[in-house]
Formats: C-alpha cells, sequence, structure tokens
C-alpha cells in the first residue's frame, strides 16, 4: 500500500478532516495540523516520503526560546536526547522548540499503528517534566544546569 493511502486510512481512524498536501519540490506529503498534548495546543507535521520510503512527525511547542538563551536550550535539548531510544529535541533559528521521529518502512509494509506510535512518541516527549524544564529555560534565567537537577529529581519522584 502507498503510504500517501496509510496516511489517509490514519486520519479517517482517528476521525481527523485535515487535508494532505503535497510538495512537488520535493515529492512529500503531509498534513499540517494542532495537536493537543496534555491541555496545550502544539503545531504537528505527518509527512510520508515515497521515494525514501520513510514516514515522521515533527512536533513544535508552544514555547520559544529567545535567541540569547539558544547555548543553554542546546545543553537542555542534547540532554533529553541523550536519554530517549527514539527522535531527537531541537531548537530552530526562530527558537521554536521541536520534536522530531521518523520510521524507515523501506521492505515492509507501512501500516496505520505507526502513525499512532508516532503520536504516542509526541506525547511522551513532550510529558510534564520536559515541558517544565522547557518552559523554565525559556521563560526564566535559570541556569541550565539547575534546570536538568530539577528535571531529574522530577522524573526520580
Amino acid at each position: 500500500m502507498k503510504l500517501l493511502n496509510v496516511l489517509q486510512e490514519s486520519l479517517s481512524q482517528l476521525d481527523w478532516h485535515d487535508e494532505i498536501i503535497h510538495d512537488d519540490a520535493d515529492g512529500t506529503d503531509y498534513i499540517r495540523t494542532n495537536y493537543q498534548i496534555d491541555s496545550q495546543l502544539y503545531s504537528l507535521v505527518l509527512l510520508v516520503d515515497e521515494q525514501r520510503q520513510w514516514i515522521s512527525l515533527s512536533v513544535m511547542a508552544p514555547l520559544f526560546v529567545p535567541e540569547d538563551r539558544f547555548d543553554r536550550a542546546a545543553v537542555l535539548m542534547n540532554y533529553f536526547n541523550a536519554r530517549m531510544s527514539m527522535g531527537a529535541f531541537y531548537v530552530d533559528s526562530k527558537g521554536g522548540v521541536l520534536y522530531r521521529a521518523a520510521f524507515d518502512v523501506e521492505g515492509t509494509q507501512a501500516v496505520v499503528t505507526q502513525f499512532e506510535n508516532l503520536l504516542s512518541l509526541a506525547g511522551n516527549a513532550f510529558n510534564q517534566h520536559r515541558v517544565k524544564a522547557i518552559a523554565t529555560l525559556a521563560l526564566t534565567g535559570t541556569d541550565v544546569h539547575d534546570i536538568i537537577e530539577d528535571y531529574d529529581a522530577d522524573v526520580a519522584r
């Protein structure tokens, strides 16, 4: 089954009515929508790339890191990434905090549950402890090492 069809089937099962957009420049198909995690709206992109045979998810948090904190944000994102089994956090050039995960489906049969798994990864990535740490970094002048220490204490509870 074509990846585009699997994406459409996934949207139908989720009862989402978002339009799938085709990008002629790179041959991908995607949806861009809002996605709620713990009562917060995040910007979500689900993408399929038929040529490369992968599906991916990108989620942007409703928080932005000021440019003067990009270096500290890199430390925090790296800390998170080193402790995650799938996907990665990063801060874009405008301060957006994003999480991205992808599955290579070459040689396999892509199925709806893979999109469900991507959405689950996003929810787990933006858990309450990480969101608290990101918000503290974005909104206060707290030292990143103190934020990490507090994050570790929160996770240990």
